[in-house]
């Protein structure tokens, strides 16, 4: 079996960037070997990816300006397309696709602002949405950091997650339309949890966010009729022995629903849960990773295998799953900063 994953890298040198590499498990007793496909080493600070088709939204994350860059892939190259700016917003971080609805989100970290485009012709991205989460500040001396915007599984609405303001906001979604949910601003979390990630149940109306500072998972039920968000619970995501600093990074759900899996930075680890029949979430493992820092996780679409973004120590580690289980590390891939990975089909 062989699998492809998009890899990028923060810091663009000769050999790092943007790179498609191929993982072959023929050879499984001796490790898995990887090949290097195609790569793109002339844009830099490349933080999050985002993948529609054949063409690949590329997140600029820089402390000047939010740039998106619009990749395709075709003839064992990427082809740079284009690029837009989100105006007067920078720190960009996360990208998400309806597609759907053709849509891509947008989140800016260091400025506050979420946004969205129309991509109906995905060459050429129009601008159709922007929330200034600045201006929300119950005063002027806090920060407002948007961090992850997700559509909900019926395509009906949006949530936008705030790590500085400790809040979730819903917006509803239409085809290449977004707007502010009147009905429901935003959920407001306790203070000081700094949610960063957030994802839904594929086939229940739960979803889940981990936390940046308080190392929490929060297990939320929302509601595909008016958008709104409530909380069911919270659980911890590190080892009850674990007493040092850490910060949530990343979460992903297994593609049978039964698992999820989310990454501490500080403690190294994945932090595997197991979901009830109603999406309820059980700890159930902590795994040390190799290296440091975990940035960003991704299932194979198998759910054979893990790949652990190690920003820290300048490396992806794939990792061998059973069951949900993760059972052993198999690969490491060398690359300066890696902040992003995911599985794609080609």
């Amino acid at each position: 079996m062989k699998y492809s994953f998009l890899t990028a890298c923060a810091v663009s040198s000769e050999n790092d960037g943007i790179k498609l590499l191929e993982i072959d498990e023929s050879a499984e007793k001796s490790g898995l070997s990887v090949s290097e496909k195609l790569s793109l080493t002339s844009l830099s600070n490349i933080s999050f990816i985002a993948v529609f088709g054949e063409y690949i939204y590329a997140a600029d994350e820089n402390d000047f300006d939010a740039k998106i860059h619009c990749l395709k892939l075709c003839d064992n190259s990427l082809k740079l397309i284009s690029t837009v700016k989100i105006p007067d917003a920078f720190g960009l971080c996360h990208l998400s696709i309806s597609s759907q609805n053709s849509l891509l989100f947008a989140s800016c970290y260091a400025s506050g602002h979420a946004a969205a485009f129309d991509i109906s012709n995905p060459e050429k991205q129009k601008l159709i949405f922007v929330h200034d989460t600045l201006k929300d500040r119950p005063s002027p001396d806090m920060y407002a950091r948007s961090h992850c915007t997700v559509e909900d599984p019926t395509h009906r609405f949006a949530f936008s997650v705030n790590i500085a303001l400790d809040r979730i906001y819903s917006y509803k979604t239409d085809k290449a339309s977004v707007q502010k949910n009147t009905d429901f601003k935003y959920l407001q979390l306790k203070t000081g949890h700094g949610p960063r990630h957030m994802i839904f149940h594929p086939l229940l109306p739960v979803a889940y966010c981990v936390t940046e500072y308080s190392n929490k998972l929060i297990f939320m039920e929302y509601s595909p009729s008016d958008g709104s968000l409530c909380v069911k619970d919270e659980l911890s995501t590190l080892d009850s022995r674990f007493s040092g600093e850490s910060y949530g990074a990343s979460l992903t759900v297994s593609g049978d629903c039964k698992y999820l899996y989310v990454s501490n930075r500080g403690e190294n680890s994945i932090a595997v849960f197991s979901l009830d029949a109603d999406g309820t979430p059980k700890k159930i493992q902590t795994f040390l990773l190799k290296g440091d820092w975990p940035r960003h996780i991704a299932l194979s679409d198998d759910g054979k295998y893990m790949a652990v973004s190690e920003q820290r120590s300048n490396f992806t580690e794939f990792l061998k799953l059973d069951n949900g289980i993760i059972k052993e590390s198999v690969l490491t891939i060398g690359g300066e900063n890696p902040c992003f990975v995911c599985q794609v089909k080609l």
